[in-house]
């Protein structure tokens, strides 16, 4: 099974990046994870589960002041499992 890419624009939450910058500095922070994909009214629609899971690959975004675009950060994990626990 590949490795799961997730993409979200720039927040002010930093728990993700702390996971990251935890793992990359040498700490082992396997983690089962669940991941929901949500409809347009915030319903759930699928649930994964990942079973010790770890941050392998950050990619901060590009700047462009000339842009108006979103920032996007990309974090790439690694997990030894993945499952499909349910669906609408």
């Amino acid at each position: 099974v590949s490795n799961i890419v997730l993409k979200r624009g720039l927040t002010s939450d930093l728990s993700l990046w702390n996971w990251f910058a935890a793992v990359m500095g040498g700490l082992v922070d396997r983690r089962n994870l669940t991941i929901t994909l949500l409809d347009q009214a915030e319903k759930p629609v699928l649930v994964w589960r990942l079973r010790n899971a770890w941050p392998s690959k950050w990619i901060g975004p590009t700047l462009n002041a000339n842009s108006c675009e979103v920032a996007i950060e990309t974090l790439e994990i690694t997990h030894e499992g993945l499952e499909l626990v349910s669906a609408a």
